[in-house]
């Protein structure tokens, strides 16, 4: 795993690339954000309630579940089966060390 830090103003910005884990292009898909993590992958499952939905999404890297707003989840038509790309985030990352 490589971290590269980069700084603009006062911002930081961390990128961390994980061997086996493709990042995809900024120029692939029609919608720009900041966000450099990236896993495409398929929708497993949505299981929603009035206000939530939590969506597990099968990548490369295992599941990923995602809570997003229900109104999203109806916004985006998203139904398993889906193509998608996780967008991760962290503003912390913790680690434990394993067994």
């Amino acid at each position: 795993m490589a971290t590269r830090l980069s700084r603009a103003g006062n911002d930081q910005s961390a990128l961390v690339v994980c061997p086996g884990v493709p990042r995809i292009p900024q120029e692939s898909h029609s919608m720009k954000e900041s966000i450099r993590n990236q896993l495409p992958g398929i929708v497993k499952s949505i299981v929603s309630d009035k206000v939530l939905s939590e969506v597990i999404v099968d990548t490369s890297s295992g599941d990923v579940a995602s809570v997003i707003t229900t109104h999203s989840v109806e916004e985006m038509k998203l139904k398993p089966g889906d193509k998608v790309f996780v967008l991760i985030k962290a503003t912390n990352v913790s680690l434990r060390r394993g067994s």
